[in-house]
């Protein structure tokens, strides 16, 4: 994971040997292929530098940025040395991602600023769609969807296919459009091997294998709603019910659990 600039200082500040103001830091930002780019800004206070980030980086996802306007008055006449709400608002305006994840707000005595003045500036900014705000200690509801198909369809089935699939997760989950993280994979035939269990039926090429990963919250009776919500609207695709493999995946305790693996009646 390659480092990405960022500057823990004014703009104007005296630089060392190295480039620095007040010390070293660096952002990244994580990607891979099929999967969402998302920037980590770490202590930059540069807009001049997430503008940079972002020219390189087009088409990010989302963003986790520091915030909190950190102030120690021995320094640079007590202005902030990570960015101060606004600040912050602007860093999203540049990138343009869907989803803003605050952090590095409280916690530290040098913070002047917190979510109290956070939420005010993206709502002045017309972003309070944009950031997720989630209590210490606690995960994120927001899933990721794998959904893996043989060659094949045209790509607007495909969408149709996603489209259906985020559903679920809207509906049961309590997300919002908006909170979509899918990875869309096609294969050749001969590279999706799902039989059917010995339940009396067969998978065609047809199948439509998904994969919702997300944090441990649900009832066994919950996924089971989870996978009928999703399933109506494939079948109303024309996906058979005996094509729709699903599992739901917790990323802290408790085993994989299938969602049925044999035909659901949603009529």
């Amino acid at each position: 994971m390659p480092a990405d600039p960022a500057g823990h200082d004014p703009e104007d500040g005296e630089r060392d040997a190295n480039g620095n103001v007040d010390c070293e830091v660096i952002g990244f930002v994580p990607s891979g292929q099929g999967l969402p780019a998302v920037y980590v800004s770490g202590d930059n206070a540069s807009i001049r530098t997430v503008a940079e980030i972002s020219g390189r980086v087009p088409g990010i996802d989302a963003a986790v940025l520091h915030a909190g306007a950190a102030r120690v008055p021995a320094k640079f006449d007590g202005r902030p040395l990570s960015p101060d709400s606004r600040r912050a608002a602007a860093a999203a305006v540049v990138l343009g991602a869907e989803i803003v994840v605050p952090v590095h707000y409280d916690g530290w005595a040098h913070l002047s600023e917190g979510l109290p003045e956070i939420e005010p500036a993206f709502h002045e900014a017309g972003l309070s769609s944009l950031p997720r705000v989630v209590p210490h200690g606690t995960g994120c509801r927001w899933p990721t969807e794998h959904i893996d198909l043989i060659l094949g369809r045209r790509p607007d089935d495909v969408r149709a296919i996603a489209d259906a699939a985020h559903r679920a997760p809207v509906d049961v989950l309590d997300i919002t459009e908006q909170d979509r993280f899918q990875i869309i994979a096609e294969h050749d035939a001969d590279h999706v091997i799902a039989l059917g269990a010995g339940l009396g039926f067969e998978r065609t090429d047809g199948v439509v294998m998904i994969q919702v990963f997300t944090r441990p919250e649900r009832s066994a009776e919950g996924r089971r709603r989870l996978y009928r919500t999703v399933a109506k609207p494939l079948e109303a695709l024309g996906i058979a019910g005996e094509d729709i493999f699903g599992s739901f995946m917790e990323n802290g305790r408790g085993p994989v659990l299938r969602l049925r693996s044999r035909p659901v009646r949603t009529g």
